[in-house]
């Protein structure tokens, strides 16, 4: 097959894409010339920030040139754009991997998930300004990683917290802090919504992205974020991250499509890529295709590119 996979930079696309050309022609994107991932395969484009109205309709372009089959997108902020096109993807014979409009949109916004699941005892507490137990954490409604992340301990770190986050990101969300072992469940969910398969990443090492984890098969965390996922009705892969406290399981966020850590599922034999794919293709998923070697650990180490001048100037703009 023919994959498109954006956001070629990030740790999920570079783990899309070394996974996925070993089976498979793959061609990357991203809005940066010099994004790693891009100099891992032989096709590759720079295309326009997913702010630019026209960013979806370049992936388009792209696409249909390239007689692709698949794309994968990676970049939090393109899936709304992707869901409400798809039937413009699916009318050239392209099938895209991404959730309904409706799940990506509660996912996707912190406010928006902390509300949808208040009556849920996994839900953390949300704090209004006026009404606040410290320590607090203030983080972006919408982010990623830990981008405007803050613990805070007085009124003056959370005023310093939410000034700075207004003005890079936007709204923030206060919530309880919250105490454990961190998790990272990674899943995919067939086209109804319901959970097919799920991976439990107990986080060794966890500032943004995780650095050091391992596979723990947690029966509590895989039931809670299955819970998550079938509730907002979430289409394919689906990562859930979850605090495992005191008082239970606790949920941190909710993201609708790969993250960073994938490797570590694909590593312990689950390919979460391949899966999703067939999801989506209506293609029979054998038995074996879910299991994985549990209690696997992974710990990450940074890897160069070099790229001459006028190597990056071979990438096609479009």
């Amino acid at each position: 097959m023919k994959i498109l996979v954006t956001g070629a930079g990030g740790p999920a696309g570079v783990g899309i894409i070394k996974d996925l050309k070993k089976r498979h022609e793959v061609i990357a994107t991203d809005s940066d010339c010099l994004a790693s991932g891009l100099y891992l395969v032989e096709k590759r484009y720079v295309v326009p920030l997913v702010e630019n109205p026209v960013s979806n309709s370049k992936i388009l372009e792209i696409a249909k040139k390239e007689k692709v089959d698949v794309i994968i997108p990676t970049v939090e902020e393109e899936m709304i754009n992707f869901a409400r096109n798809i039937l413009e993807f699916n009318n050239n014979g392209i099938k895209v991997i991404v959730s309904n409009p409706q799940s990506i949109e509660i996912a996707t916004n912190k406010s928006s998930t902390y509300k949808f699941f208040q009556k849920n005892a996994f839900c953390p507490r949300i704090y209004d300004y006026q009404n606040v137990e410290f320590p607090c954490v203030v983080k972006p409604n919408t982010s990623r990683g830990s981008r405007g992340f803050f613990i805070c301990h007085s009124k003056e770190d959370l005023d310093f917290a939410i000034k700075g986050n207004k003005k890079g990101f936007g709204d923030s969300v206060i919530m309880e802090y919250l105490e454990g072992t961190e998790f990272s469940v990674y899943g995919i969910s067939d086209l109804k919504g319901n959970p097919l398969v799920s991976v439990a990443n107990k986080r060794i090492t966890a500032v943004g992205e995780s650095k050091k984890a391992q596979i723990i098969d947690d029966k509590e965390i895989l039931k809670t974020a299955n819970e998550i996922a079938k509730k907002i009705k979430l289409q394919g892969p689906w990562n859930v991250q979850i605090m495992k406290t005191k008082n239970g399981p606790k949920l941190i966020e909710v993201n609708p499509r790969f993250s960073g850590s994938l490797s570590l599922s694909i590593a312990s034999g689950l390919d979460l890529v391949e899966i999703s794919m067939k999801v989506f293709k209506n293609e029979k998923i054998e038995p074996n295709e879910f299991e994985y070697e549990k209690d696997l650990i992974m710990t990450r180490y940074n890897e160069e590119i070099f790229v001459r001048p006028n190597q990056s100037d071979l990438i096609q703009v479009i």
